[in-house]
């Protein structure tokens, strides 16, 4: 997936542009887009007809740093299970966070995904995938269904020692689709060109799964 960043980075505008590849993304999706300062923004509005927002900020993750872009999409769907795929460097900082005697507010959640959470492990992935992510699930069929062999490829793509240190986490719970990465600031936005590209594979495939 990161090693995308090079291709996408080649095309993007200067950092210093009002009209960068998100915004012309948000356009071409006919979603809102709210610049504000120091290069933080929100987007919002109907995406594959769902209730869609996301935003750039200042991270609200002790294991993300600088800025993060976090997305979620409404699938409008009744909660069937959790799903939560998780970079290796988040799942280390979670292992450490666990290991402290009292979390940050707000963490007890996300640490649980690791403990309270079934390993969610299956033929098919070739050893990349393993070596950058780790999957865990109420019920590890519904992770195998949810992540598909295209999604997986996406992920995989390029140099996965990379892959494996960028802080990332995509979840299904609650009837909705969420993402929450480390924005790159040298990426000139690809990297999150990319993450709304992998969102919306995998929103299409929720859907897909649901009948929808």
């Amino acid at each position: 997936m990161f090693e995308r960043i090079k291709q996408i980075w080649k095309k993007s505008l200067p950092s210093e542009s009002r009209d960068g590849p998100v915004s012309r993304w948000a356009t071409s999706q006919f979603l809102r887009h709210r610049l504000g300062d120091g290069g933080t923004y929100v987007i919002e509005g109907q995406f594959q007809e769902r209730e869609f927002r996301a935003e750039c900020g200042p991270s609200r993750r002790p294991y993300i740093s600088g800025m993060e872009f976090r997305a979620r999409v409404d699938l409008a769907l009744p909660p069937v299970g959790k799903v939560v795929l998780l970079s290796r460097a988040v799942a280390s900082s979670l292992r450490r966070l666990d290991e402290q005697e009292s979390l940050p507010r707000g963490l007890d959640e996300e640490v649980g995904w690791l403990t309270q959470l079934k390993e969610a492990k299956w033929e098919g992935p070739d050893a990349a995938f393993w070596k950058c992510y780790v999957v865990r699930a109420d019920e590890p069929e519904l992770a195998r269904r949810w992540l598909s062999n295209d999604a997986i490829a996406f992920l995989t793509q390029g140099d996965s020692e990379v892959a494996a240190r960028v802080p990332m986490v995509v979840a299904l719970m609650r009837g909705k689709c969420y993402l929450r990465m480390e924005v790159n600031p040298l990426a000139e936005e690809a990297d999150t060109l990319l993450a709304l590209e992998l969102l919306e594979q995998l929103v299409e495939r929720a859907l897909s799964l649901a009948g929808r």
